[in-house]
């Protein structure tokens, strides 16, 4: 089940980011030539039960609008170590900040 996302919810992803980040990701812009995109995978190294996956998709696409997000596990579905949980494509910067 996919949970909306309101504009509330976004207003504090967005406060709670400029917090956690500032004004960018120093690593990121030192390390990765702008405009470069790239395929990330997140995989859990033990087990435990998903939460947050859509949360996690609307922080990506805040950072890249055009990242392509693709979940395979939902809420609350156990995670098996070494499986992946998400396919992420898009700015190498902004998925990584």
């Amino acid at each position: 089940m996919r949970y909306l996302i309101d504009r509330g919810m976004r207003v504090f992803l967005r406060r709670c980011l400029s917090e956690d980040i500032g004004m960018g990701d120093i690593t990121g812009y030192c390390f990765i030539d702008e405009g470069v995109e790239h395929e990330f995978i997140i995989v859990p190294k033990e087990g435990g039960v998903l939460c947050g996956i859509d949360i996690a998709e609307v922080l990506f696409r805040m950072f890249d609008r055009s990242c392509r997000v693709e979940c395979m596990f939902k809420d609350g579905m156990s995670l098996i170590p070494g499986r992946a949980i998400l396919k992420l494509r898009g700015n190498a910067r902004a998925c990584l900040s």
